[in-house]
């Protein structure tokens, strides 16, 4: 995950996009996988992306069903 956002962070400001209008967004549940503990240890690793990139990061789920 950390390498796709290196590379569409790179290309967004390649297109011009300013840095402080990008906002991280991981993904949550069926998007990440079926099985549900993929969507909890992406929300364990929140801090690593914090510290990686200094971003905003968006998390929202349509279905609270895997916690």
């Amino acid at each position: 995950m950390i390498d796709f956002f290196h590379t569409q962070i790179h290309l967004a400001l390649q297109a011009g996009v300013h840095r402080e209008q990008i906002i991280l967004d991981p993904g949550m549940g069926a998007f990440v996988s079926q099985d549900p503990m993929d969507s909890v240890r992406l929300l364990q690793a929140i801090p690593v992306l914090k510290k990686e990139f200094e971003l905003a990061i968006y998390i929202c789920t349509s279905r609270k069903g895997f916690l």
